[in-house]
Formats: structure tokens, sequence, C-alpha cells
């Protein structure tokens, strides 16, 4: 368990108050602990996905109009020619 430090105050809505409430009973932990963790796996999992395969990354930047077709085409060629290897 992580060391105490300080102390904040949320306003939730019904729904999450008591899906916190749930998981609390369901885990046999707190209600802090219920948020400390859930905010653990949200970590994870925001560092796992900026961690992205090159192809996300392009399907991302096609996404935002930050690159053209053709350039995506270009470079996915490329990826493809030479992604032996790569532990995507």
């Amino acid at each position: 368990m992580a060391t105490m430090t300080l102390k904040s105050t949320f306003t939730l809505d019904k729904d999450t108050n008591e899906a916190i409430r749930n998981l609390a009973l369901n885990w046999k932990v707190s209600q802090a602990e219920v948020v400390r963790k859930s905010i653990q796996l949200a970590m994870k999992e925001t560092t796992a996905n900026n961690a992205r395969s090159p192809l996300a990354i392009l399907a991302s930047l096609e996404k935002k109009k930050k690159a053209s077709p053709k350039e995506i085409a270009a470079f996915k060629k490329v990826m493809e020619e030479n992604k032996k290897g790569w532990d995507f």
C-alpha cells in the first residue's frame, strides 16, 4: 500500500460512486484503494498505448491529416519491405 500523504475531495455521479463501492466490496479493499488501483491500471494502459507500432502511429497521422495519402502509401511500402525482425 502507498504511503498516504495527500487528501483529495472529488464529486462523483451516483453510478461512479456505486461502482467504486461495489469494487471495494468485491476486491475487499477500501474505496481509496480502488481509486489508486484503477489509476495504476489506467496509467499502465496509457503507457502501453503510447508505445504504439509504426503502423499505428502512421494511421494516427493519416487520421489527423498530418500526412497525405501518397506519403502514407510510400511509408507503408517501405515498412513492409523492411519489417523483418521487428517485434510489433
